[in-house]
Parts: structure tokens; sequence; C-alpha cells
């Protein structure tokens, strides 16, 4: 026969839980994107801090070398030189060695300073004297200053240096006699090492894998790290930098997909970031690949689409348990029913029969015996009804202990969606932006302004937010997994039930009692600190138990939960659940108590019936099964209560090793 009742109950059943799972999909994609666009965020904070400190880093070091390049020509002018043989008079003796010397010794930046004459012919530098004979009438700088009456600073490109093979660029300033005739240059020259060694420090300290590079507003690269001997001075036309630039606009970053200068121009997706030099015609820049900016979202995906895919998992394992078990459930419910209308027409049966054979019970004792035997049939079948009965039974402690289990993951998982949305690092714009409004002047403004001073705290406090949620979301991740193993235990545990009458098949393994008592904790503690209560341990860590974990599990969830609901109902502020343990005389005691709503004296005896139950929303399966499982180890579950209002006290005794228990 047909229960269309029960197909239209299934049903409802399948779309709750295929909605249930849509969900933990949305959440789970809304998530990810989420992540994403705080980890572009991120990055592209990282960038601007990185490209305005190398700014800073590099104008610093350029200013250095001009002022070392302008203390040379002060000394020319106040020397009042007037035409090439007081040049070469004055620039060629051992004093003006002694200054150039005096100026790279005093300035570690500085590699060279040099005095050269009208033809390219190196006077005097700081690294010998006299001089060897070096000409440079090739070079880009000495070239243009000769042909251009140009007294501005004249930065050149990057050439090997033909004393020691270091890769050199120059500031370069003209010098001109009375008549503004040529007379030769000045210059002093910075290795690119000073560069590209304080870009190593920058990559090792953050991530080796980054790329630093400074270039001429012709695009062509100064020096890098990772150092490419073979790039250095040549023009960078097809980088994300130019792109960036050719928008305009003096600093910025983004994502490109072009051909990448130091990878034979090979397409490749990275982040790059750039800025102008204010007051030198240079620009920095820093380029991370995808698999290094995409780093740390891949890997909290691995998290966000684990947790996603468990809660699929576990909402599939509930719907098909639940509907089992309620299909299970209908058809006892229609057996019973069954066998109740047929144990009543033997009833009706049994009392006619009984009736007339009372009247002639003195004559006919073998139609007596008939009645004893149809009794004795009737017996069995009260038999069998009961054992069907008990399977019932077995199925509603079944989904009282997955329900209990399921609230406590349900708060776990809201847990983790409000602390993934409360990340401290969506003021990190915020920052960024405070910065960069005052980058002209940022160590003033860190040391002096108001708004800056605070600047170091508020970093300190956003780190400090973000480890508490990384605690957070690591704790309740962890309570996820513990609840779903949990629930795996419990249905692996009633699958092995044996409904004939036979012992169940429990695993019988030693445990140290706190350590089953802490891994309950795990599934109860985030409900327990949402509603403000307070739980109190004390009890022995070394105690060393064998028997059935699960079962003892499932009894201690069931008391915490009965308390935390006990304490839901009280008036009371300073709401607790007191769990203790000991040992004595080969048993285990574990006490689990609570100030709540206590238990009324003349309900004490009832508690532990099945169906009985004192709260609005109760079903009376916990304390029934909980009771059942104590006693199926061999051990008993009391209940303590001095009245309404005046709390409770559970106490479980069971053997030290259940496993001798037949």
């Amino acid at each position: 026969m047909v229960n269309y009742s029960t197909i239209k109950e299934n049903k409802l059943l399948i779309k709750i839980g295929v909605l249930t799972a849509l969900f933990f999909v949305f959440m789970g994609s809304t998530i990810s994107l989420l992540s994403y666009e705080s980890n572009i965020k991120t990055w592209q904070s990282e960038l601007d801090s990185f490209t305005l400190v190398n700014s800073e880093h590099a104008s610093q070091i350029l200013q250095n070398g001009n002022r070392v390049l302008e203390n040379l020509i002060d000394v020319l002018e106040v020397s009042k030189i007037e035409n090439e043989r007081q040049y070469l008079q004055f620039a060629a003796n051992y004093k003006q060695f002694s200054l150039l010397k005096e100026k790279t010794l005093s300035n570690a930046i500085i590699d060279v300073a040099t005095f050269v004459d009208s033809q390219g012919n190196v006077i005097n530098f700081s690294r010998a004297y006299p001089p060897p004979k070096i000409n440079l009438s090739d070079r880009d700088y000495f070239v243009y200053l000769k042909n251009n009456n140009d007294l501005n600073i004249f930065y050149s490109a990057p050439v090997q240096n033909r004393g020691t093979g270091n890769w050199v660029f120059y500031q370069v300033k003209r010098i001109n006699d009375k008549n503004d005739q040529f007379l030769g240059v000045v210059l002093v020259g910075i290795s690119s090492k000073v560069f590209s060694e304080y870009y190593e420090i920058l990559a090792n300290n953050f991530n080796s894998k980054i790329a630093f590079g400074l270039y001429k507003s012709d695009h062509k690269l100064m020096t890098r790290y990772p150092f490419r001997e073979n790039l250095i001075g040549k023009a960078n036309l097809e980088g994300g930098a130019k792109h960036i630039l050719d928008l305009g606009i003096p600093f910025g970053n983004m994502i490109v997909k072009s051909p990448r200068f130091t990878e034979n121009n090979a397409i490749e997706e990275r982040f790059v970031g750039v800025r102008k030099l204010e007051k030198f015609p240079f620009y920095v820049t820093v380029t991370a690949n995808k698999d290094i900016y995409l780093k740390s979202w891949v890997n909290s995906l691995w998290w966000i689409w684990g947790l996603t895919g468990s809660g699929v998992i576990l909402v599939g394992l509930a719907v098909v348990q639940i509907s089992k078990a309620q299909k299970n459930l209908q058809e006892e419910l229609i057996t019973r029913k069954a066998i109740e209308k047929e144990l009543f027409k033997a009833k009706e049966e049994l009392e006619i029969r009984v009736k007339y054979r009372t009247n002639e019970l003195t004559n006919e004792i073998s139609e007596r015996k008939l009645a004893q035997q149809e009794l004795l049939r009737i017996n069995s079948n009260i038999a069998s009804i009961s054992r069907r009965a008990g399977k019932l039974e077995v199925v509603n402690s079944m989904l009282h202990n997955v329900g209990n289990v399921l609230n406590s993951l349900n708060i776990s998982m809201g847990l983790l969606r409000e602390k993934l949305k409360d990340t401290p690092i969506k003021n990190l714009p915020k920052l960024n932006e405070l910065i960069q409004q005052n980058k002209g002047n940022l160590p003033e403004f860190l040391t002096n302004e108001e708004k800056g001073k605070q600047i170091p705290d508020f970093i300190n406090e956003m780190t400090l937010q973000w480890q508490k949620n990384n605690g957070v979301i690591t704790k309740e991740a962890n309570n996820v997994i513990e609840s779903i193993q949990h629930i795996n235990e419990i249905i692996s545990r009633y699958k092995l039930k044996d409904f004939d009458g036979e012992a169940e098949l429990g695993v019988q393994e030693q445990y140290i009692l706190s350590e089953v008592i802490d891994s309950t904790l795990l599934i109860t503690s985030p409900g327990l600190m949402k509603t403000g209560i307070q739980l109190f341990l004390d009890y022995e860590t070394k105690i060393n138990w064998v028997g059935d974990r699960v079962k003892l599990s499932q009894i201690i969830l069931n008391l915490i939960l009965n308390a935390s609901e006990a304490l839901l109902f009280s008036d009371r502020t300073d709401k607790k659940i007191t769990i203790s343990s000991e040992i004595n005389e080969n048993q285990i005691i574990v006490k689990v108590s609570d100030n709540g709503t206590g238990i009324n004296q003349e309900l004490l005896d009832k508690i532990f019936t099945y169906g009985f139950t004192t709260k609005p929303t109760g079903h009376g399966y916990g304390l029934h099964s909980s009771a059942l499982a104590a006693q199926e180890m061999g051990g008993k579950l009391e209940v303590h209560s001095l009245g309404v209002n005046l709390g409770a006290e559970f106490t479980l005794t069971l053997p030290q090793n259940t496993s001798i228990i037949k």
C-alpha cells in the first residue's frame, strides 16, 4: 500500500536538503570572492608601500650624490678658473686628489669622483694618483654636455666601469671657462649595487620571489633585484610599469598580462606597482608573480571549500539517515497498529473463551489446556511488539543525539561566518590613504602629528585583532571537524546495533577520561559561550578508562545540553555549569551540575522515563537514552535536586573497565 503522506514528507525533506546544500555552496562562493577582493586590496597596499619606501630611498641616494657634485663645483668656482690651462693645473694636483678621495671615503654610496678635460681624458680621480690613462669621450654624458651648454646635472645610463668592472651610473655637470667655453666635466659615480643589495634585503625579509627595479624616465633599466646583467641599460617598452605611467599618473599598480622584459618577453600575468621620483628623472617598480600574490588566497580556498564540502556532505548524510529513519518509523507504526488491532481482537476472543470455559472448567480440562496454549501464543506476540517498540526507541535516540551535534555545528558555522566578515585588513586602505596624503613629509607626520603618532598603535591593534580572529577561526574549524566525526561515530554505532536482543557490538578501548570529556566540550563550548554560561572544570587528568567512548560521549553531551537548557529558562545572571570527575574503588564518577531551574521533588523518580520531559520543546529521549547507555556499560545515572530554582546534579557511575561487563 502506497503511503502518499510519507512520499510528500520525503520530497519536502529532499528539497530542504538541496536548498541547504545550495546555501553552503553560495556562502562558500561569496566568501571566496570576498577573500579574493580582500587579498587584492592587501597587495595593492603592499605594492604602494614598497614603491613609496623605494622612491624615498632612491631620492635620498641621488640627492646625496648631487650634494657631493655641487660641492666639487663650488670648489671650482671659488678657485675662479678662467681658462683651460688653469683648469688643468688646478684639477691635476694632489690636493684635488685628496679632495676627491675624501668625498668617496666619507660617503659610502659614492663609487668614484672624477675631473675630466675637454677631450674626455681623466685628469684626476679618487681611486689613484696619478690616474691611469682613461678616455671617456665616447660616454653618453660627455657627448651630450660637450655639444650642449647645459649646466643642469646629467644622469647617465648605467655602464661597466673601465677601472673596476662594476656597473655604475654617473651624475655629471659641465665646466665652462669665463667665456662659457667647454673645459670638461666633473662627475660622481653611484654603483648599481647600492640599490640592488638594498632590494635584495627587502625581498628576503618579505618574499624572495618579489622583483624590485629602478628605471630612468626613458624606461632604461638602471638596476634591479634579482640582478640581470644582460638587461642593465636596456629599455623596457612593453612592461606593466610603462602601461601605468602612460595613463599620466605619478604612481599606481595593476594586474597586467603582457610580454615580460626579464623572461624573454614571455606572456605572463603579474601584479606591478610603479612610482615616479618627484625631483629626479627616475621611477621605481615592484613586481609580484601570480603564484605569489594569490598564494594566501589559494590557501584560504582550501579551508573555505573544505568546510563547504563538509557541510554539504553532512547535510546529505543527515537527509539520507532521517529519510531512512522516517521510513522505518512509518513502517513500524503501521505494523504496530495492525498488531494492536490483532491483539485487541485476540483479547476479546480470549475473554469469551475464558468465560465460556470457566463455566465448564471442572469437566473440560482439555479445553483449558487449549486456552493456556492460546495465551502463550498471545504473549509471544506481545514480546514481538515490545522488540519492535525497542527499535523505535533506538531510532529516536539516534536522531536526538545527531540533532544535539547538529545544533553545535550550526553555532560553529555561524561564528566562522561572523569572523570571516570581521576581517581586520579592511582598514588598510584608510591607512594607506593617510600615508599617501603625507608622503612628502612622512617622518615629520609620524613623529609630530597626532594622527601620525597613532599609526604604529593602530597597526599593532589590527595585528592583535587578526591574531584573535585567526585563533577563533582555527578553533571553530576544529569544532566542525570534531562534530562531523562524532556524527559519523553515532551513525556507525547504531548501524552495529543488534535489535534481536543480543548485546550491542560496542568498541571497547582504553581512553583517558579527561580527553573524552574535552572532546565532548569542543562540541558544546560554542553554544555555551554564545549564551553567556560559565563552565567550571574540576576533574583529574590521568584517569584511565576502558569502554565505549561513543556511549560515554553521548551521556556527557546530553547532561551538558540538559544543564544549559535548564539555565536558559533561569532568571539567574551568574549561570554556571560544573563538571568534575574522580575514581573511587575501581569506579569512575562523573558529575555535571548547574544552578538553573532545578527539578520538583515529585518528578525526580520520572526524570529518566522514556518520553518524560519538563521542557516545552523537549522530547524525553536524551536522559532516558543516557540512563540506558549507562546500564549497558554496567553503571548507573542518578539525579539530585533540592527543588525548583535550586539547581540539579547528575552523577554517572561506571566501572573503570567496562569490557568485563557481560
